[in-house]
């Protein structure tokens, strides 16, 4: 993206490089050749010249640079830290290449993940101290020695005074350097990414977009830095759910990834499955689903099985696969999947646990109760045994049991689990209540079909008073508690003994364009009844899985 997210090395010969981990994953091969070579050349040196002449230092400096893109910054670290004393010992503090070597060490300790801020602050303070003193305010030497400041700011979380640095930098670059210069666009670019960060998107998307004009002035489609640009300004317009409009630079970003790095890369795939997930906001579920699916089998390859993005894609393609409606492949995933997460991770572990979930879901679908049923009450066991009778995740599971009872007809018995899980609800508050009101309503639901019309209109009127509570007049799921209410109390005007409420359609939200790894998601279980709800509402408002 920008030095603000890159590694910034600066070679033998004093140029600056930067090597962004994602968009540039073959340098970073090429960079793991290299460390052999430089560490020989090293040892050659250090044989010849001594630990601390400046051919061996020189050497130290592009060893350091090939070990940081490679991401072996424990190894790089002192490297960095013995260039930059070295430097200092034959030249002085306030020398060109003094500076330099400071400079780079700050870049390396507050861009890794050793994030030693403080520290690269007080570096970075006073590299800039030094480069006002021997070069003015408008040297090249003094912007870049601010523009790191800028990035300690921003890594500290002090955006608004890296955004003050950046426009400062900005000005004097187009006054000196003029508006298209290769420098004067990059602070752009990074100027851009601090907005970002602030939330100011619209203004991050014009800065970028000219940015990308005018680098579209100067490089051919494929070049790296005319793909970064097009990448931001992308994932900005999707930011601002703008969708439709990045469509069509992610299938030139797409175009242009597989020309410069080739198609097996992760930069690739990872546009691949951007590209995938826009589609699917958009409702172009076909044209979706082949790109996820080769984004599976190649992150996999790339990544591993339990990389986040890997799971994420995993999770997007079952949610378009089950929209499509091809359930039963759904479900064959979901089925691997589960074996091979209790293989690998244990029967216990919450991504095993989550993607069982997904399993009876998708059963549910089908229609396949039975299978769903007998799933759920060994999940139930497990959940009380490792979590307890009262865990929110042994409740979920036991509500997620009592839905399937109830579609089996076994109201009794479902209502017995719901009232389970209403009288524990009741005694938790804050973001547990929108899951209390589900149950409440289900709990409602079964009353109903038990011919329980008093004790089902006092249910429905607390479910109704919670949802609108915390969830507004107007949802989806207050709307629905309150239509259910009102039939219940006109049959009762009526006489009625029984109501089958729950064979109601239900509306619920829209959760086609939610992104994340939601291989766990429930969906609507049903489109049955009115009485449910469904629990990736616990999911995604309780435990936060989304994206």
């Amino acid at each position: 993206m920008s030095s603000i997210n890159t590694l910034n090395i600066e070679l033998v010969d004093g140029q600056s490089r930067e090597i962004d981990p994602e968009t540039e994953p073959n340098l970073l091969l090429q960079a793991n050749k290299a460390v052999t070579l430089f560490k020989n050349q090293v040892a050659k040196c250090t044989t010849l010249f001594g630990p601390h002449h400046l051919n061996t230092i020189q050497s130290k400096h592009s060893l350091a640079a090939v070990l940081t893109s490679s991401h072996n910054f424990v190894e790089a670290e002192p490297l960095h830290r013995e260039v930059a004393v070295v430097m200092e010992k034959h030249f002085g503090p306030r020398h060109t290449n003094t500076v330099r070597a400071k400079r780079t060490l700050a870049n390396f300790l507050v861009t890794t993940p050793l994030a030693k801020f403080d520290e690269a602050e007080q570096i970075c303070q006073e590299i800039v101290t030094v480069s006002q003193e021997l070069y003015g305010d408008t040297h090249s030497d003094t912007l870049k020695a601010k523009e790191s400041l800028a990035t300690v700011f921003l890594a500290q979380g002090r955006g608004a005074q890296a955004e003050i640095i950046f426009r400062e930098i900005l000005t004097q670059q187009e006054t000196s350097l003029g508006a298209g210069n290769v420098e004067t666009l990059q602070t752009k670019h990074n100027l851009g990414g601090v907005l970002s960060t602030l939330g100011k998107h619209e203004e991050a998307l014009t800065i970028n977009r000219k940015v990308l004009q005018e680098r579209e002035k100067l490089y051919p489609a494929s070049h790296p830095m005319l793909l970064n640009s097009i990448r931001e300004v992308a994932g900005l317009l999707v930011d601002l759910d703008r969708n439709e409009e990045a469509e069509p630079y992610y299938r030139k970003l797409l175009l242009g990834d597989v020309e410069c790095y080739g198609v097996r890369d992760q930069s690739c795939v990872t546009t691949k499955n951007k590209l995938a997930l826009v589609l699917t906001r958009l409702g172009k579920r076909d044209e979706a689903l082949p790109l996820l699916r080769e984004s599976v089998v190649e992150l996999n390859t790339l990544l591993g099985p339990y990389h986040p993005v890997m799971l994420e894609t995993v999770g997007n393609l079952v949610n378009v696969l089950s929209f499509l409606g091809k359930h039963e492949d759904v479900l064959a995933l979901q089925e691997g999947l589960v074996k091979r997460y209790e293989k690998d991770l244990g029967p216990g572990h919450d991504l095993a646990w989550k993607t069982k979930h997904g399993v009876r879901a998708t059963l549910h679908k089908l229609g396949r109760f039975k299978e769903e049923e007998a799933m759920l009450r060994k999940m139930l066991k497990f959940d009380k045994n490792r979590n307890g009778e009262a865990h929110v995740t042994t409740l979920s599971t036991k509500s997620n049991l009592a839905t399937v009872l109830g579609d089996m007809g076994k109201y009794e018995e479902a209502a017995r689990m719901y009232e389970e899980v209403v009288l524990v609800m009741e005694t938790r508050g804050g973001p547990f209540q929108p899951f209390l009101a589900t149950n409440l309503d289900n709990l409602a639901g079964m009353r109903c079909m038990m011919g329980e019309l008093e004790k089902a209109e006092v249910t429905y009127r607390k479910a109704g008073d919670l949802r609108e509570q915390y969830l507004g007049a107007d949802h989806a799921d207050t709307v629905v508690s309150r239509e259910s209410l009102a039939i219940v109390v006109a049959r009762l005007a009526e006489g009625g003994e029984k109501v089958d409420v729950a064979r109601r359609p239900l509306v619920l939200e829209s959760r086609d364009s939610v992104p994340g790894h939601l291989l766990w998601s429930t969906g609507p279980v049903s489109n049955s009844g009115s009485w449910r709800n469904t629990v990736s509402k616990l999911f995604n408002g309780i435990f936060g899985r989304q994206k």
